[in-house]
């Protein structure tokens, strides 16, 4: 993966006004270090001028919510209705949310902080939500959906869900900024959905996002992700073996791979045989850390032929 394609260096550069390029010296600062970065800048950006947003927001308490909409898209501009949706009240900023064009409403969620407004966000509706995303996705701005899908609620996410198709979904996915919200994610999707993000993955190369996706499940949902791969398009299954033997992402292959029925961890065990013994060796490594070594079957034979 390139710099540019790093999502911890495309958010800084966000912020930052910058081309992701232009952050290409921080190239070798690992995640969890940038990660820490951005919330240093983030909360700079944003406590800048407290005290006047502080009054502006308890200003915005004595306007109807019309008149304030109309003050916010023709004189505060999408990055100062940010600002102030911070320290404005959850529920008159989500009356005011309602009286915008989506198209406003969109350049300002690409300039928000989502941590700073969990409330105002939980407020809104959910097929204002859809709308919003329907948008960035039109933009391409995976980047900002990324970011806010830590802070929907089952209603929001389930709405955003259907509001994307699946290359949409999958570019959505590997942009994911709490990845602890990728489960809660996956129970919204149909096994359906889910077979149908393979097939697209496979059409579009975008088996990385995948992978990322599966890395952060719970138990309880790797056998509906083996349904999904079995429903996909054939040739699915040997595309993503082949991906993840590319990236490395054995991590998120496996567990998945222990819950494929018995002839297609035959197919998978036929790719693994053409991996060097080197890359077995690790992989075998692998599954007995994450402790799915008992239960891979002929693939685990295959790496026994391989690493011995």
């Amino acid at each position: 993966m390139t710099t540019a394609d790093r999502p911890e260096i495309g958010r800084i550069a966000r912020l930052l006004r910058l081309r992701p390029e232009q952050l290409s010296f921080l190239g070798d600062v690992d995640d969890a270090d940038l990660i820490a970065f951005r919330g240093q800048l983030t909360s700079t950006l944003f406590d800048a001028n407290a005290g006047v947003l502080t009054r502006l927001g308890s200003a915005a308490k004595l306007l109807p919510a019309p008149v304030l909409a109309k003050i916010a898209e023709r004189v505060f501009g999408p990055l100062l209705c940010a600002r102030i949706a911070g320290v404005i009240d959850p529920a008159k900023a989500s009356e005011v949310a309602a009286r915008l064009p989506v198209d406003f409403l969109t350049d300002v969620a690409v300039e928000l902080d989502p941590r700073r407004v969990k409330q105002v966000i939980r407020a809104l509706p959910n097929d204002m939500v859809a709308d919003v995303a329907r948008a960035l996705a039109r933009r391409e701005d995976w980047i900002t959906l990324g970011q806010f899908v830590g802070f929907l609620a089952e209603g929001h996410l389930t709405a955003a869900v259907d509001a994307l198709d699946d290359v949409q979904l999958l570019r959505t996915a590997h942009t994911v900024d709490d990845v602890s919200a990728i489960p809660v994610v996956v129970d919204v999707v149909s096994t359906a959905r889910l077979s149908a993000l393979f097939t697209a993955a496979a059409q579009e190369d975008l088996f990385d996002a995948l992978l990322r996706l599966a890395t952060h499940l719970r138990d309880d949902q790797l056998e509906p992700l083996a349904e999904a791969i079995m429903a996909a398009k054939r040739g699915t299954l040997d595309r993503l073996v082949a991906a993840a033997a590319t990236c490395g992402r054995w991590d998120a292959l496996l567990p998945m791979a222990a819950a494929l029925p018995a002839d297609a961890k035959a197919g998978v065990a036929d790719s693994v045989r053409e991996l060097a013994p080197e890359v077995r060796a690790d992989i075998a490594e692998q599954a007995t850390s994450l402790g799915v070594h008992e239960d891979l079957g002929p693939i685990a034979d295959a790496l026994a032929e391989r690493a011995a």
